[in-house]
């Protein structure tokens, strides 16, 4: 996948491959600027926060042996993009699973110990399982599209299927 991006105060494309990111960067008018090249294994920490400003982009964090590597996302498609990194990356453990616990039977202790009941609990796990299936949809989107590969899709899919 690729996204167009900005490093080090120089515009440049993201681009996802099969061993790790290519950052292809850009000059002033266009021409090639280099590129570096951080490979998965390489990366320790990955996160994904937003810029300060009128103008709020989301901003990818990445932790590598020689230091910090900030790339700043410009794509509309920068959740998708960061969820194939993070997928990419199996040594670096997700922040977003969720583990599931059979739910009690006895609803009093349930609220008791919650403070809400099954009910409540139930529709937040519908919320969770319909954000699951938009991410699911949207990447079968970008699949149609072309911008995401069959397998990309595949990771995207078995991803949030196991988190539902």
């Amino acid at each position: 996948m690729k996204i167009k991006g900005s490093s080090e105060a120089t515009s440049c494309d993201c681009i996802l491959e099969k061993d790790g990111l290519l950052l292809k960067y850009k000059g002033f008018f266009g021409g090639d600027k280099g590129e570096e090249f951080i490979k998965y294994s390489d990366m320790h920490n990955i996160s994904l926060e937003k810029t300060a400003g009128l103008v709020s982009s989301p901003i990818i964090i990445i932790d590598i042996p020689n230091g910090t590597k900030k790339v700043v996302l410009l794509g509309k498609h920068f959740k998708m993009f960061y969820e194939l990194l993070e997928a990419n990356t199996p040594h670096i453990p997700s922040e977003k699973s969720i583990e599931y616990e059979e739910p009690v039977e006895n609803s009093s202790i349930l609220k008791s110990i919650t403070g809400k009941d099954n009910k409540k609990i139930d529709e937040s796990l519908d919320v969770d399982e319909s954000n699951h299936f938009k991410s699911i949809t949207e990447a079968k989107k970008l699949l149609d599209m072309g911008a995401i590969t069959e397998e990309e899709y595949d990771l995207i899919k078995s991803k949030h299927l196991k988190n539902m």
